[in-house]
């Protein structure tokens, strides 16, 4: 049996040549029929048309009969003309039907089954639903969500705003006379004792110790070797509760750095009379000292916090304010002769005629003033 495919594959080129030659043999014989009707009329008017017993009339009408005649020849020539150009046409058709089945066996083999396409079909609607109810158990689950968050939600008692914070406005004045600066540093949110000069003394302790060893060992006008003399201390450097200490060369001379950990107390635990700033400002007599914070731009809130406790004790207290990269360093105090560094130039004799010029004033102190 003749699959479809096959079926559609019909060869119309012999009945369209048997056609065309039927039309052209039909041409030919009135083109025939023409020449011989119209020599006959010619060897008429040549002898005398009444020793035939034909008329003028007969032979006007005959010559009539022979125009209408070439008439339909050309009639027939155009509807040969126009049956070429429709077999033309039909076998562009045909052509073109042949090549879209030609996709269609590429597209679907023909050794392929109608069964297992249809199966395949059925195989991949399956999927397809399935993928569906999964999408809409997700749905169906988060829309379960929502309505849980949106139920506690509901049940969450509104917040009341927070009570506004009311801080004295400064009014800078000058310290007591000899009050010395407790330091507090107001740093990424939290607020820490600082006592530098406490952690100092012990690294100044901790370095002239392990300077014994470096200057037994010393070449020739005491000079040590700074670098493995920092090496050594940083590796077990010192520290207190809010700040560790780090040793460094800077010009060839010990600079002492501290390096904030992490600590500290924030603004809830500052109103806590066991927390440690309460506990330091307790003890702070207010005849001899007062209170200074050191303020780091994302930790206004607990500067405020403090000075407030601060205003309600009757502690006198100032602030400075310090950018976000500033780092706390100061030179140990220590002299050590650092290897390598260059020996200073000869001062020049001071001359005869030019007065000495006045020394250059140092820089001033920091504020001692309060607000």
């Amino acid at each position: 049996m003749k699959s479809r495919a096959e079926a559609t594959e019909l060869n119309l080129d012999s009945l369209m040549d048997t056609v065309t030659n039927v039309v052209g043999i039909l041409v030919l014989i009135l083109v025939m029929v023409t020449l011989n009707i119209k020599k006959a009329v010619d060897r008429i008017r040549e002898e005398d048309p009444s020793q035939f017993g034909v008329t003028e009339a007969m032979l006007a009408e005959i010559q009539q009969q022979a125009q209408d005649q070439q008439v339909t020849i050309q009639e027939l020539k155009i509807r040969a003309f126009g049956l070429d150009a429709q077999l033309e046409q039909d076998r562009t058709e045909i052509r073109e039907q042949q090549r879209q089945v030609e996709e269609l066996r590429r597209i679907v083999p023909p050794d392929k089954p109608k069964a297992d396409l249809l199966k395949e079909v059925r195989k991949q609607v399956e999927e397809r639903k399935k993928k569906q109810e999964q999408l809409q158990e997700q749905l169906a689950k988060i829309d379960a969500e929502l309505d849980a968050v949106r139920g506690e939600l509901g049940q969450t008692p509104e917040m009341a705003p927070k009570a506004p914070k009311i801080a004295r406005l400064p009014n800078p004045r000058d310290a007591p006379k000899g009050a010395k600066p407790v330091l507090f540093i107001c740093r990424e949110g939290r607020l820490m004792f600082f006592d530098p000069e406490d952690l100092r003394e012990r690294v100044q302790k901790r370095v002239q110790f392990l300077l014994r060893s470096l200057l037994a060992k010393a070449g020739p006008g005491g000079e040590i070797d700074c670098e493995k003399l920092v090496e050594s201390y940083n590796k077990d450097a010192l520290s207190d509760q809010e700040f560790r200490s780090r040793l460094v060369v800077e010009n060839f001379n010990l600079v002492l750095i501290y390096e904030y950990k992490g600590a500290g107390e924030s603004p809830d635990r500052l109103r806590n009379p066991a927390s440690r700033f309460q506990s330091v400002i307790r003890r702070l007599d207010p005849q001899k000292n007062y209170a200074r914070f050191l303020v780091w731009p994302d930790s206004f809130d607990v500067y405020v916090e403090a000075r407030t406790i601060c205003d309600e004790r009757g502690v006198l207290a100032g602030w400075e304010p310090y950018s976000e990269s500033y780092q706390w360093k100061v030179s140990l105090g220590i002299t050590v002769a650092c290897r390598g560094k260059p020996k200073p130039p000869p001062k020049p004799a001071p001359s005869k005629t030019d007065p000495r010029k006045p020394a250059v004033p140092p820089p001033p102190l920091p504020s001692d003033a309060v607000d």
